[in-house]
């Protein structure tokens, strides 16, 4: 039986994921949902600011990006989802997408000192994102971004990642 293809393109932030997951959307052919999309999405219907949504909205930004992935793949289409995954929400989530998908996970990983500098031009480059993602007190808070848990081979079958 043919599946369709879920790459799953994650990394800490300003690590290249979206620049990444275009050109893969584009070279293959497929669509491409971006949880930061959602998100703008979300904020955008509301017009409302980041700081001011209550604090289970992004748990349903996280589930209708999640519905959106099961839905195109129960519909056998392939597509690259990007977004800085956080293990213990992405992991459960992949596991029963396994009999329905050929799933890649990709980790865009950089030195932190660079993604740190990359962020800061992000910033400065685009003045309405705080609006959206409220991440510029994090970077305030965080001289160094954090990094993200290493990502195996193994880690969308239940092991050889953090947490599993």
């Amino acid at each position: 039986m043919t599946k369709p293809l879920l790459i799953v393109v994650t990394g800490r932030p300003a690590s290249g994921k979206t620049t990444l997951s275009q050109i893969l959307s584009e070279e293959i052919k497929c669509p491409l949902l971006s949880r930061d999309e959602f998100k703008e999405g979300y904020i955008n219907t509301f017009q409302s600011h980041h700081k001011d949504l209550p604090a289970a909205s992004s748990l349903d930004i996280y589930a209708a990006f999640s519905q959106t992935i099961e839905l195109l793949l129960l519909k056998n289409i392939s597509l690259v989802a990007e977004a800085a995954f956080q293990h213990k929400l992405w992991h459960p989530k992949l596991m029963p997408l396994l009999d329905r998908a050929d799933i890649r996970i990709v980790l865009c990983d950089i030195a932190p000192e660079l993604a740190r500098s990359r962020f800061i031009d992000r910033m400065a480059s685009d003045a309405g994102r705080e609006k959206f993602h409220g991440d510029g007190v994090e970077l305030l808070q965080h001289p160094v971004l954090r990094p993200v848990p290493p990502v195996g081979p193994q880690s969308a079958r239940g092991g050889g990642a953090p947490g599993t």
